[in-house]
């Protein structure tokens, strides 16, 4: 009986851990998350000159892994992403899904004039 009990309050310590690890998890995924996006728009803004980059930017960040997001967010702080960013926010670019949010936001028009 008292080891039950005892397993029963490891169980409750342990449950709430996981509650309160929760929350920071949130904000570390939504700080990286907008680490990559600054790096996302920083290539869309060379890449695509004149094209409103907050879509691109949304759009690339909705489509990409998590593997991708942490690579992208790796580039944040400098001023000029280098060529692993580029190649990054392209290929998730690229993707069928990544095109299907483009064009609902009417970029690809936009994006036929460059």
């Amino acid at each position: 009986m008292i080891r039950l009990l005892s397993l029963l309050a490891s169980a409750a310590i342990l449950s709430g851990c996981a509650a309160a690890v929760g929350p920071a998890a949130g904000v570390a995924t939504q700080a990286t998350r907008a680490a990559a996006k600054a790096t996302v728009t920083q290539v869309a803004t060379r890449r695509f000159p004149g094209v409103p980059v907050a879509p691109i930017s949304d759009c690339v960040i909705d489509n990409a892994t998590v593997t991708e997001i942490v690579t992208l967010a790796r580039f944040a702080a400098g001023s000029v992403p280098p060529q692993p960013a580029i190649d990054t926010t392209l290929a998730v670019v690229a993707r069928p899904d990544t095109v299907t949010c483009l064009t609902e936001r009417g970029l690809p028009r936009a994006l036929a004039r460059l």
